[in-house]
């Protein structure tokens, strides 16, 4: 994956919480007025329907009407806590869901640097390897079999190029 994509990436990312973000703005303020809707709704109908059984017998239901009316506050009540738990599950979620994305966003940057760094280290390695090589071209200097050659005339197998030899006992060392 290399720099550009990531950058994609998190370009994305940061897209997609702001999106997040006003989905549950949004999705927030849906709850809250259809849950004021339905809390004006059960308290009218609970008005509408003890007013009606007032109408009908005032006295001999009196304790009925009593328990309808704690039955309706109890049942807005229940509402108003539901909507309550529902909002901060939702922002808790929102939350969780910005967190996630940050988190994606730093591994994303981390990921770049890395491939940054290594991406340097292979330059740097590249760089030496090519001054060896032209280092090599620019000599009377070749590889022969897998041994160094170097050109002293017209007198080897190779015509002008003969193996070179190790030194005994500093072989591949570099040592003199």
């Amino acid at each position: 994956m290399d720099t550009e994509q990531l950058k994609q990436i998190s370009l994305r990312l940061a897209h997609l919480s702001t999106l997040l973000e006003d989905q549950a703005h949004n999705a927030a303020r849906k709850i809250a007025a259809s849950s004021e809707a339905l809390l004006r709704g059960v308290e009218y109908q609970a008005q509408s329907t003890m007013a009606q059984a007032a109408e009908r017998a005032v006295a001999p239901c009196a304790d009925q009407l009593q328990r309808g009316a704690e039955s309706a506050r109890w049942a807005a009540d229940a509402l108003r806590e539901q909507r309550r738990v529902l909002s901060g599950a939702q922002q808790s979620l929102v939350y969780l869901g910005l967190a996630s994305l940050g988190i994606g966003c730093l591994l994303a940057l981390a990921a770049t640097v890395y491939r940054v760094k290594t991406a340097r280290e292979e330059v740097a390695r590249y760089r030496v390897e090519a001054s060896l090589l032209r280092a090599v071209n620019q000599a009377d200097i070749q590889v022969c079999g897998g041994r160094l050659c170097a050109n002293v005339g017209d007198q080897g197998k190779r015509k002008k190029y003969r193996i070179v030899e190790s030194r005994s006992g500093t072989a591949n060392t570099g040592a003199k």
